[in-house]
Order: structure tokens, then C-alpha cells, then sequence
């Protein structure tokens, strides 16, 4: 699997809509730009997850998952 993920693959890959994706992409610390383009990195991503399933995470994502689980 590639390592830098657009937007939309980002949505695919976290099941979360585009405005969650790149909010929580720039929050975590996975955006990179090249030139124009903006990617997401997808190691940034998995750590990011990892750390949710112990739950240290204090990202956005996580916030809503909570709300929602209310």
C-alpha cells in the first residue's frame, strides 16, 4: 500500500467524510505538502489510530467518536 494518501483515500481508509479527514489530518500531524498537492501520511494515520485503541489520542476524531457514542 502506498505510504501518502489524498484526501478521498483518506476518507476510504478511516471511513470518516472529508471535512473530519482533513481537519483530523492537520491535528495529527499527517498533512505534507508537494507542491499544490496535499497528502496524508498514512504512518502518521496508523499511529494515530494505535494510540486511540489505548487511549491517549486527544484528536478531533476521537472527541466526535465519544460525542457520538453518548
Amino acid at each position: 500500500m502506498k505510504r501518502l494518501l489524498d484526501v478521498k483515500e483518506l476518507c476510504a481508509y478511516c471511513g470518516i467524510g472529508i471535512c473530519t479527514a482533513r481537519e483530523w489530518g492537520r491535528e495529527i500531524g499527517a498533512e505534507r505538502r508537494i507542491g499544490r498537492r496535499v497528502l496524508y501520511d498514512r504512518m502518521a494515520v496508523d499511529k494515530e489510530i494505535d494510540r486511540m485503541g489505548r487511549g491517549e489520542a486527544s484528536s478531533a476524531l476521537h472527541e466526535w467518536e465519544g460525542s457520538v457514542a453518548e
